[in-house]
């Protein structure tokens, strides 16, 4: 490899383009675009290991036909005002992230603003945090934003680092740090808000995600027995419990310090800055599901498995080429199903008021939950992963301490 070569990263790019805040200019061709934004990348030194993939959202349908949509490789979505781009862009962004666990990953946002929205900075922040570079494509004003996407030098000239720095100063490959989470290479501390990627642990994971606003955890039982029922229940319902981790979703936490560290020595985890808003609380739910999916690759021979508690928010029936306009556990599950997780949601206005606090708790709970989808392992499948999970010893040779 020579020194020009050297000094670029080749990597994988998902474009997200805001149509309504960047229109497309007068007499420019959609597959003039897509070239133009990937001669940008290179001139930013992003050299492209697969293909770009694009994504664009607009509110109208009828800016280009389907056909020129297709001729410039964009998928095009066409539905609904500011907020509903928004989630979907965050899902999108999202949805691409957690299945790209290739060199450096990319994530540019073409818009004229920052959506001003709390969640949506949050996700890009933990997506940079995780390894990802995370490009923002800003004219400077609205005259500008009318001639963005006219040529390469343009968009080079207005691409900014989410954290504002600019890309042609840094043309090392390093740009805003290294892969965390996607080569796997790095261990960090368990974070209970996603802000960081949680720790890697070798085998088959589990993330529970409860909405306890939705399905409250009962106040007479010590924050480990919590954690061992809902071990042990699940494994009831043979899911291959090997390390698991719960997050609750609560607007108000009203628990000591000192019980709420309790928690967090059981694995259990209150996320801080949970909206009280249940359709705000549920798009941060989606946000954090996909994020755990970042970290936690799928591992055979065993899956890992997600379970969610909480009552799901249905959308219309409008969708856009089989992805809906509004987002729902249902069809968040079902993807991840597709690329290998056990999917496991259990909604509990399903539950009759009077069992949702008995001696049966949390089978009560459980015992309502849909299997979204599901790998199951044949007996001695299961009877050879549980002979694996066996007590840690440590030896103490000469030279140093090891763990068996």
């Amino acid at each position: 490899m020579d020194e020009e070569e050297s000094r670029h990263c080749y990597s994988v790019t998902g474009v997200f383009w805001d149509v309504e805040e960047i229109p497309i200019p007068k007499d420019v061709n959609l597959p003039s675009i897509s070239c133009n934004i990937e001669s940008a990348l290179e001139k930013l030194g992003f050299y492209a290991l697969e293909p770009v993939e694009f994504i664009a959202l607009g509110e109208k349908k009828d800016i280009a036909s389907k056909g020129e949509w297709f001729e410039a490789d964009i998928y095009y979505v066409s539905e609904g005002d500011k907020d509903t781009r928004v989630n979907l862009m965050s899902f999108h962004i999202l949805n691409w992230a957690s299945s790209s666990f290739k060199r450096q990953p990319n994530v540019m946002l073409i818009s004229r603003n920052l959506p001003d929205d709390t969640e949506f900075v949050r996700v890009f922040n933990a997506l940079k945090s995780r390894g990802f570079n995370v490009l923002l494509v800003q004219p400077h004003d609205e005259a500008a934003s009318k001639e963005l996407l006219r040529n390469a030098d343009s968009i080079s000239d207005s691409t900014r680092f989410f954290n504002g720095g600019n890309p042609l100063d840094d043309q090392s490959g390093s740009s805003q740090g290294s892969l965390v989470s996607n080569s796997l290479a790095i261990e960090t501390i368990n974070n209970e808000d996603f802000s960081k990627p949680i720790k890697r642990v070798d085998g088959p994971k589990t993330g529970v995600f409860w909405d306890v606003d939705d399905s409250s955890l009962p106040n007479d039982l010590d924050p480990q027995s919590i954690y061992q029922r809902i071990k042990s229940d699940l494994e009831k319902k043979d899911y291959y419990i090997y390390e698991m981790s719960i997050w609750a979703y609560a607007e108000k936490i009203t628990l000591s310090d000192e019980l709420l560290h309790e928690y967090r020595k059981s694995k259990i985890y209150f996320l801080p800055k949970v909206p009280g808003d249940k359709n705000a609380r549920h798009n941060m739910m989606l946000h954090d599901i996909s994020l755990w999916a970042i970290d936690t690759p799928v591992a055979y021979p065993a899956p890992s498995n997600v379970i969610v508690i909480s009552n799901n928010i249905q959308g219309d029936d409008v969708k856009t080429d089989g992805i809906p306009r509004v987002i729902d556990l249902i069809f968040t599950l079902e993807g991840l199903y597709s690329r290998g997780y056990n999917a496991f949601l259990v909604q509990p206005n399903l539950l009759a008021p009077e069992m949702s606090q008995t001696s049966e708790w949390p089978g009560c709970v459980l015992d309502v939950g849909e299997v979204i989808g599901r790998f199951l392992l044949a007996p001695s499948q299961m009877k050879r992963m549980r002979k694996k999970v066996k007590p840690k010893r440590i030896r103490r040779g000469r030279r140093a301490l090891r763990e068996d």
